[in-house]
């Protein structure tokens, strides 16, 4: 394996891709009106030793500390996931849609410290916070990282149309000064110190199971398991897959297993475009996002593959 650990593989995939990729971006995530916001790899690989400083340096986490991210598909995922392998912690990956007493077993059962959660959520935060170990918490919006006026319309119809932005009453910082904390720390002890010592048998990832035999159980997935994954999902594809060229459409949660290991960490090792879609329901979510970018490549399932094939625009101008 050419990489020692999940941190290594995102930072020089980023490196490299930043120089030799010919797509646009690393991740860009598209609302259902269009709106979009991006981010390049030399971004991506900035904003994740940025929170890893945050992690280690601010928030006092030490390696194999755990840390919760409750993300829809979104630009903070990227940036907080990779930042959390930066840090030599654990990512804990968590549904956003969970209810109180499920956040409450999760969070418990995987000794999470730090959450990153989506302020569609926050609610939730004051009936679980005194129930966990949870000190610290990090507030990301859907539009994170979107431009000025397309960020401040998407937050504005939340708000005002659509009424998904709760009141905020627990204790938080929001993701961008987070980044900026952290960021200060840097020049002192930089992001690579921390990850230096991570090998491949380490612990990564507690990924937890869908919870329909019994409670949701977390499963201990190792650097090595990853790394791995990332390498089988390359020799099954490679024969379609152009290095530095591809857009895959990422639909499927990025919280779930499959589109963590093939889209997110499969495709930034090629240096492919994620285009993240933060609500894949109704299926004419995806619209804007065929339309607007060059997708080369869909992860799915069939509920998701029969959906589209009952969309109209989708039969008259499939994605070529």
């Amino acid at each position: 394996m050419p990489h020692r650990n999940l941190a290594e593989l995102a930072h020089e995939s980023c490196k490299r891709w930043q120089a030799e990729s010919q797509v646009k971006a690393a991740f860009s995530c598209v609302v259902p009106n269009g709106m979009n916001g991006r981010l390049s790899f030399a971004q991506v690989d900035e904003l994740s030793d940025a929170f890893a400083g945050y992690l280690r340096a601010v928030a006092g986490l030490k390696a194999g500390d755990r840390v919760a991210v409750q993300l829809p598909n979104s630009l903070g995922y990227p940036v907080a996931a990779l930042g959390v392998f930066k840090a030599g912690c654990v990512l804990v990956n968590t549904n956003p849609l969970y209810t109180e007493t499920e956040m409450v077993h999760q969070f418990n059962n995987a000794g999470a410290q730090v959450l990153v959660i989506v302020d569609m959520f926050a609610d939730k935060l004051p009936a679980v916070l005194a129930k966990t170990q949870i000190r610290q918490v990090v507030l990301a919006s859907v539009s994170e990282f979107f431009p000025a006026i397309p960020g401040a319309i998407v937050r504005g119809v939340q708000r005002y149309w659509n009424r998904v932005l709760p009141p905020v009453t627990a204790p938080h910082i929001r993701l961008k000064d987070a980044l900026a904390q952290g960021r200060a720390t840097l020049a002192k002890t930089p992001a690579k110190t921390y990850w230096a010592g991570v090998g491949r048998h380490d612990l990564a990832l507690l990924q937890y199971t869908g919870g329909t035999t019994g409670v949701s159980k977390g499963a201990m997935l190792t650097h090595d398991n990853l790394l791995n994954n990332v390498q089988q999902t390359r020799a099954m594809g490679q024969s379609h897959m152009a290095l530095g060229q591809e857009c895959v459409l990422t639909a499927l949660p990025l919280y779930h297993i499959f589109a963590f290991t093939a889209n997110l960490l499969g495709f930034l090792a090629i240096g492919g475009h994620n285009v993240l879609i933060p609500n894949p329901r109704p299926v004419q979510s995806l619209q804007r996002a065929m339309e607007n970018f060059p997708i080369t490549w869909m992860t799915g399932v069939n509920t998701l593959f029969n959906g589209l094939l009952n969309e109209e625009w989708f039969v008259a101008y499939p994605p070529k």
